[in-house]
C-alpha cells in the first residue's frame, strides 16, 4: 500500500500514515543546486524534468555597492552560468522546460541608457535573444512558460512589458512558436498588470491593479486558424468577487486542466480555485501557493517553513520544519518551495533555504519504503501521554510523551531513554529517523544510537560507529543515523530474521524545570526503492 507521507532528507515532514509494520512512502529528496564561488545569495527561477533554473547575486565591485546577477541552468549536479547581453549586466532566469529552453530577462545599455529586457535561450549555452513588442516597450521579463508537448500547439511564454512613455507595467505573452509578441488586455478602468503563468492550452493568470489593490486575472484564448494566431479575453477569476469584493491578491500558476492557485493579500493565505467548481478555496494562514493540478497540490511558505498542502488528504499540510542540506549544517533561518514541475511523469520541487549562506535545492519525488518500530522500551522516564500506535502512526502533533523520572535526586543527570525495536528486510541503504520535540525552553543533548548485532561474540551492542548527537530545543526537528553498504546486512540487519533495533536518548543540559519532557512526533526505518 503507497501512503502520502512527505520526508526529505535531514528534514521533519507533518506525515500520515496507516498504523502497519511497513509501507511505501513519497519521499523529496534535497538536492543543493550549488553556488558560484562569488554568490552572496542565490534565487530559484524553474524547472522541468529534472533540470533548474536559479538566479546568483555577486558584488560587482570591491566597494559591495553594486550586486551583479547571473542566470544559471542546474542539471545532474552541473550548474552553468548563461550568456549576457552584455558584459556585467544582470541575467536572470525565470523558467525552463523539458527542452532547455529557458526564459527571463537581461540588461542591456543603449546610448547610455540601462535596459531591462525579456529573452530566452535557446540552451545553456546559447547567447539570449530580445523578444520587445514594438512601440515604446523597451523593458520587461519573461517570467514563465508552458510545456513543449504533443498537445500544445504553441509555445508560449509570458510575464511583463513596460511603457517606457507611460511607465506602465502590462501583461505580455510571447509565442515561440510564431514569432509573436501579445500585449494582453487588461479589464475596463485597469492599466497596469502582469502575467505570471500559462499552460498548453493558452489559458494564462497573472493579476490586475485595481483602486484597492491587485486582484487575479485569467486571459482566455481563442484561437485563429487562418493566420495561426491567438488573442485573449481576460476577465477577474470567477468566483473572486463573491468571495470578497474587497479581497485582493494574484494569480501565480495554472495547470493544463486549468486549475489555478495563488496568494491573497487582504488577508494573507493561499488560494486554490478548481476550473470544476470556479470557485477559490482558500487557506488560511499559508502565505503563498504553487500549484500542481495533476496531484491537487500547491506549495510554498507556511509559518517560515515551505509546506506542501495535498487537497486529497486527510490531513493535508506537510511542513518541511528545517531543511538541511549537504552543505548546509544548520537549520535554514527563512524557506519556501517556490516552483512544481506540472510534467505528468516527475513530481519536483524547488525550495529556497538561508542559513548564512545562499542556497536553493532541487527536490526530485521518489520513492521509499518506511518500516515502524513493533514495540518499543521506556529504559529511563516515565510514559507521559501516547502509545505504540500514537508514537508509530506518525500524525502531525501526536506525540509521544516521555517524562524524565521525577523521583531521582537530580533530575537532569537523568536522561529519557527509549529502545525501539522492528524488522527491515533491505540491502543497501538503511536510515533511522527520530523527529520530535521539548515540551519547555532549555537546552538538550538528544542521541540516536543504533544496535550492532555482530558486537560482543554476537550478542550485540550499541554501535559506536552509527550513533549521533544534537542539541534539541521545545522547536520540532528530525534526527538520521544513515547506514549504507555492507553494514546494513552485516551489522544493523539481523540476518536470521531481519531484526533492526534503534534507541533514542534525550539528556538536559540547561532544563527551567525538573520534570522536562520528550516529545517524539514519529521514529522509523527508511530504505529507498533503487
Amino acid at each position: 500500500m503507497k501512503h502520502l507521507v512527505m520526508v526529505a532528507l535531514a528534514t521533519l515532514t507533518v506525515c500520515l500514515a496507516s498504523a502497519q509494520d511497513n509501507f511505501d512512502v513519497d519521499l523529496w529528496k534535497f538536492i543543493d543546486t550549488g553556488v558560484f564561488t562569488e554568490d552572496i545569495r542565490v534565487e530559484p527561477g524553474g524547472l522541468s524534468l529534472g533540470q533548474a533554473v536559479t538566479t546568483h547575486v555577486s558584488w560587482l565591485d570591491s566597494q559591495h555597492t553594486a550586486e551583479l546577477r547571473s542566470g544559471a541552468y542546474w542539471f545532474n549536479a552541473a550548474l552553468t552560468k548563461l550568456a549576457r547581453l552584455e558584459a556585467n549586466k544582470d541575467t536572470n532566469a525565470r523558467d525552463v522546460d523539458e527542452n532547455g529552453l529557458i526564459v527571463g530577462s537581461a540588461k542591456e545599455t543603449v546610448s547610455g541608457q540601462v535596459y531591462l529586457r525579456p529573452v530566452y535561450w535557446t540552451d545553456k549555452n546559447s547567447t539570449p535573444t530580445k523578444k520587445l513588442p514594438s512601440g515604446s516597450y523597451q523593458e520587461g521579463e519573461l517570467l514563465a512558460m508552458n510545456d513543449w508537448v504533443l498537445n500544445s500547439l504553441h509555445k508560449m511564454a509570458v510575464g511583463y512589458v513596460i511603457d517606457l512613455e507611460s511607465g506602465l507595467v502590462k501583461p505580455y505573452c510571447y509565442d515561440h512558436s510564431n514569432d509573436t509578441k501579445n500585449l494582453l488586455p487588461l479589464p475596463s478602468g485597469v492599466s497596469v498588470g502582469k502575467a505570471l503563468s500559462v499552460n498548453d492550452d493558452g489559458k494564462i493568470v497573472g493579476y490586475g491593479t485595481y483602486s484597492e489593490g491587485d486582484k487575479p486575472l485569467l486571459w482566455t484564448p481563442s484561437y485563429n486558424s487562418g493566420n495561426n494566431t491567438y488573442s485573449w479575453s481576460v476577465a477577474i477569476l470567477p468566483g473572486w468577487i463573491a468571495a470578497s469584493s474587497t479581497r485582493t491578491g494574484q494569480a501565480v500558476s495554472i495547470d493544463n486542466e486549468g486549475n489555478v492557485t495563488g496568494s491573497g493579500f487582504s488577508p494573507s493565505e493561499a488560494f486554490v480555485w478548481e476550473s470544476t467548481t470556479q470557485a477559490p478555496e482558500f487557506t488560511p494562514s499559508l502565505t503563498s501557493g504553487i500549484y500542481d493540478g495533476g496531484n491537487l497540490f500547491h506549495a510554498g511558505e507556511y509559518n517560515g517553513y515551505p509546506y506542501v498542502f495535498d487537497h486529497n488528504a486527510v490531513d493535508p499540510i506537510f511542513v518541511f520544519r528545517d531543511v538541511r542540506g549537504i552543505s548546509t549544517p544548520g537549520s535554514p533561518n527563512a524557506a519556501s518551495i517556490v516552483k512544481l514541475d506540472r510534467a505528468p511523469v516527475a513530481e519536483e520541487l524547488l525550495c529556497t533555504a538561508t542559513d548564512g549562506i545562499p542556497r536553493v535545492y532541487f527536490c526530485p519525488l521518489a520513492r521509499t519504503r518506511a518500516f515502524l518500530p513493533a514495540s518499543y522500551q521506556i529504559v529511563s522516564g516515565d510514559n507521559v501521554t501516547g502509545n505504540n500506535l500514537s508514537l508509530f502512526n506518525v500524525f502531525a502533533g501526536d506525540f509521544f510523551q516521555v517524562q524524565v523520572n521525577v523521583n531521582v535526586p537530580n533530575a537532569n543527570s537523568d536522561p529519557v531513554e527509549v529502545v525501539l525495536n522492528g524488522t527491515a528486510d533491505v540491502t543497501g541503504e538503511l536510515t533511522f529517523r527520530v523527529s520530535g520535540k521539548m515540551s519547555s525552553g532549555g537546552v538538550y543533548t538528544h542521541s540516536i544510537d543504533l544496535w550492532d548485532w555482530t558486537l560482543n561474540s554476537g550478542a550485540g551492542g550499541w554501535s559506536t560507529t552509527y550513533t549521533r548527537s544534537d542539541t534539541l530545543g521545545s522547536t520540532v526537528k528530525s534526527f538520521d543515523v544513515r547506514v549504507i553498504g555492507s553494514d546494513v546486512t552485516n551489522k544493523i540487519v539481523r540476518g536470521s530474521d531481519h531484526a533492526v533495533k534503534a534507541r533514542y536518548r534525550v539528556k538536559a543540559v540547561i532544563a527551567p524545570i525538573t520534570n522536562w519532557k520528550s516529545q517524539v512526533d514519529w521514529a522509523l526505518w527508511l530504505n529507498p526503492d533503487e
